[in-house]
């Protein structure tokens, strides 16, 4: 956490996932889930969507902040492989696992050393600055 700026920034990113079985080479599997983490990171950290009468406000790439490969930290992806008794040779999908961790890994992570907790996302400079404001008022 860049206090300074109140930007929670990742120095790196690792990646566990308990899969059930490999039916294609982790090759494939990896990048996939790298990517699928790149847009998490966004989602916790910077892509808020404003909406305005049921309509996108911020609709636009000029106003939709989102990571920029400077943005992302190295990431290391492991798999751990556990078959699944009901799927076809004990596979089961993997597309969804990405989508889980990332959000309330680095809230948490944002609360270890800040003793903010927040419940919400993006965890914008913003939200901190405001979440830091309360905190400090209220030690008053």
């Amino acid at each position: 956490m860049k206090t300074a700026l109140l930007f929670p920034g990742l120095d790196s990113l690792f990646l566990a996932s308990k899969l059930k079985r490999w039916l294609e080479v982790p090759v494939g599997v990896s990048p996939r889930n790298r990517a699928a983490k790149n847009s998490l990171l966004g989602w916790a950290l910077m892509e808020e969507v404003v909406t305005h009468d049921g309509g996108m406000r911020n609709n636009q790439m000029t106003n939709y902040i989102m990571p920029t490969a400077a943005d992302i930290p190295p990431i290391r992806v492991f798999f751990e492989e556990h078959p699944y008794p009901f799927g076809p040779g004990g596979a089961k999908g993997i597309g969804e696992l990405p989508m889980d961790g990332p959000a309330p890994a680095i809230l948490n992570a944002i609360e270890d050393a800040t003793g903010i907790c927040l419940r919400e996302i993006p965890a914008t400079p913003e939200v901190l600055m405001e979440a830091m404001t309360k905190k400090a008022g209220a030690l008053d």
